[in-house]
């Protein structure tokens, strides 16, 4: 409107204002969706910059990211890798991530498109159930929607419509009479439907598993987390999820608890699990795993695998054995600049936890399923793998043949070395050969000498110094070779 004097003008716009689904954008980095690939999202603070921590069974990582060039005006974020123990993982916020690279970084705006199909992200019981005549079975779900559309449900049982049910995320199902009945959820929004059904077993038996408060779990004795059977006092059960750690709910008329419980350590074996408290409402409800149990506490911790319930007792662990080695052949054969990765299986039927050892010469070098092994000077070695657990330890050795030649190590050829009239220091080492016919010979006096290439089977040395000195002489001749050695004792 434009007043000028007496006269007054007028200019009028029409605004169409629609709701547009196809992309959502974000300059802000509180704004952006954080997502863990091979574990869960324990810990996501904000403090200037933002904190993302992600524990899962292989390890945990753990990420900064920050506003560039100010909070205030941002630009870009930047994602830095603060620390990381896992294999596999990675750390995301929007589409940048880090995981073995430590260092990501995206400018704003960040616009991602928005999935319009709505989907189940969780559903409970994860599987079909038995229920005891006269018990009560809780069933619910909760469902991604990124365009946010109005959606609704409709619970059924045998293929028959709940009205009282209509809209609602769980059903209290009860065990009225012997059979076996299919429940069945629908959910629905004006573009897509998604439903889920299970099948629940109604037993008239003390004994039904699965009953209300109790779920994944057989009694006995359990070695890993999952096997564990949950237990909720003051309430009933309505969420129990493994995704890497494993997410427990409980309900009851004025409270509620939530507990993350995760496999430890965070390395291969698993020895026992801790359990976290995430969020509660009012009082009076304990969730229990086992024996570690949260209540008013935030953290319990359970005893060492195996562990049992009721009068059961651990079995008698069994014996670790060596399935496999690689490579298979104790006698190895490679140049001075070549390399050989050694690895082994194991048969652990008890989950024992074990250690490992690499050792070289005698000497500790490393642990885990594999070694690898070189680029060494001209020489022989000795390595050896030692795998130690509470009941036995298993043990294999490698010879390794590192020469200037790269010719196979024939298994079919021998060889032998002597001295010839050792004299004070001074020394006459003779190479003698079966089904081989050498062209030429490496010698390794052991003392860091080397005559490599040499054109025949005896060679004369003098030591400098008094000592034990292992000496090894190969023997080629362009298509395969053969190795040996001896040890001597200079005065």
């Amino acid at each position: 409107i434009i007043v000028q004097g007496n006269t007054t003008l007028h200019q009028y716009w029409n605004v169409q204002v629609e709701k547009q689904f196809g992309e959502v954008c974000h300059t802000r980095l509180a704004d952006l969706l954080a997502s863990c690939t091979g574990g869960t999202i324990t810990s996501d603070t904000m403090g200037g910059c933002r904190t993302i921590v992600c524990d899962g069974p292989t390890g945990t990582i753990k990420a900064l990211a920050c506003e560039k060039p100010t909070a205030n005006n941002p630009s870009w974020f930047e994602l830095y890798r603060q620390s990381y123990n896992g294999t596999g993982m990675s750390l995301c916020l929007g589409n940048s991530c880090v995981g073995k690279s430590g260092f990501a970084q995206a400018n704003y705006p960040i616009c991602t498109q928005i999935v319009r199909d709505i989907a189940f992200s969780s559903t409970f019981p994860a599987a079909n159930v038995n229920v005891s005549l006269g018990s009560e079975q809780v069933f619910n779900y909760s469902i991604i929607n990124p365009a946010n559309l109005p959606a609704g449900s409709s619970w059924l049982i045998d293929g028959t419509i709940l009205p009282e049910q209509e809209d609602l995320d769980k059903l209290l199902f009860t065990g009225q009479s012997e059979g076996t009945y299919n429940v069945t959820v629908i959910v629905s929004s004006n573009e897509t439907s998604i439903q889920k059904s299970w099948q629940v077993m109604v037993l008239n038996t003390s004994t039904a598993t699965n009953a209300t408060n109790t779920t994944n779990g057989s009694g006995s004795c359990s070695t890993t987390l999952a096997q564990i059977s949950a237990s909720c006092t003051g309430g009933t059960i309505t969420q129990d999820v493994d995704t890497g750690c494993r997410t427990v709910v409980c309900e009851g008329e004025d409270a509620s608890l939530q507990i993350l419980a995760c496999e430890k350590p965070n390395g291969q074996p698993k020895q026992y699990f801790e359990m976290y408290k995430q969020t509660a409402t009012g009082s009076g409800i304990t969730i229990c795993l086992a024996d570690a149990c949260i209540s008013n506490n935030g953290y319990a911790k359970s005893t060492n695998y195996p562990i049992c319930s009721g009068n059961s007792t651990p079995p008698a662990p069994s014996s670790i054995v060596l399935l496999s080695t690689t490579p298979s052949a104790t006698q190895v054969g490679l140049s001075e600049s070549g390399t050989k990765q050694f690895s082994y299986q194991l048969s652990n039927p008890s989950g024992l936890p074990v250690s490992t050892q690499w050792l070289l010469d005698g000497g500790i070098l490393g642990s885990g399923t594999t070694y690898d092994f070189g680029p060494e000077p001209v020489g022989l070695y000795n390595l050896t793998l030692q795998v130690i657990s509470s009941v036995n330890n298993v043990s294999t050795q490698w010879t390794i043949n590192v020469s200037t030649a790269t010719e196979p190590v024939d298994p079919n050829a021998s060889i032998a070395i002597a001295p010839w009239f050792p004299q004070g220091r001074s020394y006459v080492f003779v190479c003698s050969t079966e089904n081989i016919v050498p062209t030429a010979y490496d010698f390794d006096f052991g003392d860091g000498n080397k005559n490599a290439n040499y054109g025949q089977k005896d060679v004369y040395y003098t030591y400098a110094d008094a000592g034990e000195y292992t000496v090894m002489c190969t023997a080629r001749n362009g298509l395969q070779q053969a190795a040996a050695n001896m040890t001597v004792v200079v005065i």
